[in-house]
C-alpha cells in the first residue's frame, strides 16, 4: 500500500486505519460465516459416519453425517470444506462408507412388524405381551407383541421350498386371500373344505409336517428358545420350537399407519420403515409408522433409502383404466378376453419373472399388444424412466410398438423389437396427471408382441 505524505513530513495514519478497518471487516465476515456452521463443524471434527448421498438428479455428495431427520440430511463436504444440507425431496439414498466391518451373527429367524419393517434376528422370546428380539448386529429390542405381524423361525433369503405356503398362511391369517390352494396344509381337526384361506380370529401357530405346513389357532402364551406354549380352546399345548415354522399374531383391526419417510437398512439385514429419524450423538433414533421407537448404534447403519417417498413404481398403482383389442377382433369381443390380457404387474405376461436380455427384474409391467393402460399419477413428478424391450420368453418373434402420452400429448414412441437391444426410457412428465401407455402391434402378427417395461417408475 503506498504511503501518503503529511505536511509535517510524517506518514498519514488515515489510510492505515482504513486498511485495518477493511481487513477487520473481512475477517469478521469470514468469522460470521464460520459461526453459521459452528455446530456442524464441531460434529464434523469428531469421528463420525462417512456417507455418500445420492440425489434424484444423479449427483453424489460424500461427507460425514452431521444431522438426520425425515426432512433430510446434513453432511460436510470435505473437498469444499462446506456444510451441505440435502432435503428429503431431493434424496434417493444415503449409504454408509466403511473400510472395515465387524462380523455379524448369521440370521436364524425373521420378524415382521405391522408397518412392514423386517428384523433379521438370532433370537425371539415373548411373554406377557412383550417380545425380546436379538438382532444379528447383537443389539436387543423389546417390542409389544401387538406391534408384531409375524415371526418366522427361518432366515430370510436363500433356498426356501416353503415360501409359497408361508405366504398363503400369512395372507389367509390377515384375511387378504380370497382363495388360496392349501390342500397340502389342511388344519388339524379342521372340517372346512380344502382350498380356501380363511381369516384367522386368533394367533396362528404354523408347524411343519411331511406334507409341508399345518396350523393351529389359539393364543400364544409364551415363546422360548426351546418351545412355544400355545392355548387351544383354553387348553395349554407345548410345541417344540424345532417343529415350528412360525407364529402369526392376531390383530382384530388393521391400523391406519402413517406413511414411511424412509427405509433404514441395518447391518445384518434388518430393514426398518421410518416415519421419523434423528441423529443423537452416536445413535440413530428410528420411529416406525407403528410407533416402535428403536435406537440404533450409528456404526450399524448401512443405508437410508428415501426413494419410496420420491419415486412411484407404476406396478404399485392400480390403472385408472385399461383396454385390450385383439389382432383379429372387433367391438364385440368377450369381457373375459380383456380380463385375460390385463397388464401383468411385477411378472412377465406368462407369469414368470420379467427378463430382458438375460437380466431379471423384480418390478415392472408386461403388456400384450394391443393394450392401452391409463394411470392417474398420485402427485407431481418430473421424469418417467424404464428399461423397455420384448420379453425374453418371446423375444425372437416380438415386433411391437410402444407409445407414451401425458394428458393426451405424445411424450415418447418407438418400435420395440426382440431382434434389437432393450431401450432406455427417460422422459419428462412435469405437470402430467394422466399417463397413457399403449403397447401396439408392430410388423407381422401379434404372437410375440409382449412389451416389458422393467423398473418403470415416475420420479419427483
Amino acid at each position: 500500500m503506498a504511503a501518503a505524505n503529511h505536511p509535517s513530513g510524517r506518514r498519514s495514519a488515515v489510510p492505515f486505519f482504513r486498511y485495518a478497518a477493511t481487513l477487520a471487516g473481512l475477517l469478521a465476515a469470514i468469522l460470521c460465516a464460520a459461526l453459521v456452521g459452528s455446530t456442524a463443524w464441531a460434529a464434523a471434527s469428531a469421528p463420525g459416519l462417512r456417507v455418500v448421498a445420492s440425489t434424484i438428479e444423479g449427483q453424489s455428495v460424500a461427507g460425514t453425517l452431521l444431522e438426520l431427520s425425515a426432512e433430510g440430511v446434513t453432511t460436510d463436504e470435505a473437498a469444499w470444506r462446506a456444510v451441505i444440507k440435502l432435503p428429503a425431496a431431493r434424496l434417493v439414498s444415503v449409504a454408509a462408507r466403511r473400510d472395515e466391518l465387524s462380523p455379524v451373527e448369521p440370521s436364524a429367524l425373521t420378524v415382521a412388524i405391522v408397518d412392514g419393517s423386517l428384523l433379521a434376528a438370532t433370537s425371539f422370546q415373548a411373554h406377557d405381551g412383550v417380545a425380546e428380539i436379538r438382532l444379528t448386529s447383537g443389539m436387543t429390542l423389546s417390542l409389544p407383541t401387538g406391534r408384531i405381524d409375524w415371526v418366522r423361525f427361518r432366515a430370510a433369503g436363500g433356498d426356501d421350498p416353503l415360501a409359497v405356503q408361508w405366504a398363503e398362511m400369512v395372507a389367509g391369517a390377515a384375511g387378504e386371500a380370497a382363495a388360496a390352494e392349501t390342500s397340502r396344509s389342511q388344519p388339524v381337526g379342521d372340517k372346512r373344505p380344502r382350498g380356501k384361506a380363511t381369516a384367522a380370529v386368533a394367533d396362528v401357530l404354523v408347524v411343519r409336517n411331511k406334507q409341508g405346513l399345518d396350523y393351529l389357532e389359539g393364543v400364544a402364551s409364551r415363546v422360548t428358545d426351546a418351545a412355544i406354549l400355545f392355548e387351544v380352546d383354553h387348553e395349554p399345548v407345548t410345541v417344540k420350537r424345532s417343529r415350528v415354522e412360525g407364529l402369526i399374531y392376531y390383530r382384530a383391526k388393521k391400523e391406519e399407519l402413517a406413511d414411511a419417510a424412509a427405509t433404514v437398512t441395518v447391518r445384518g439385514g434388518t430393514r426398518l420403515e421410518a416415519a421419523a429419524l434423528a441423529l443423537v450423538t452416536d445413535h440413530v433414533k428410528v420411529t416406525t409408522p407403528a410407533g416402535a421407537e428403536i435406537s440404533l448404534p450409528l456404526a450399524d447403519l448401512e443405508r437410508l433409502d428415501f426413494s419410496s417417498a420420491n419415486t412411484q413404481y407404476l406396478s404399485d398403482l392400480e390403472p385408472e383404466s385399461f383396454a385390450y383389442v385383439a389382432y383379429f377382433g372387433g367391438k364385440d369381443q368377450p369381457a373375459s378376453l380383456s380380463e385375460f390380457y390385463k397388464p401383468r404387474r411385477d411378472v412377465a405376461f406368462d407369469l414368470n419373472p420379467l427378463k430382458l436380455e438375460g437380466k431379471t427384474f423384480t418390478k415392472g409391467l408386461s403388456l400384450h399388444a394391443r393394450t392401452t393402460a391409463v394411470y392417474r399419477l398420485p402427485g407431481k413428478f418430473r421424469r418417467l424412466t424404464a428399461v423397455v424391450g420384448v420379453d425374453d420368453s418371446v423375444r425372437d418373434a416380438g415386433d411391437a410398438r410402444l407409445e407414451i402420452r401425458g394428458d393426451g400429448k405424445m411424450l415418447w414412441e418407438s418400435a420395440v423389437r426382440g431382434t434389437e437391444h432393450a431401450l432406455s426410457l427417460d422422459v419428462s412428465v412435469a405437470g402430467v396427471r394422466r399417463l397413457e401407455i399403449l403397447a401396439d402391434f408392430g410388423g407381422g402378427f401379434d404372437a410375440g408382441d409382449v412389451i416389458d417395461l422393467c423398473d418403470v417408475k415416475v420420479i419427483r
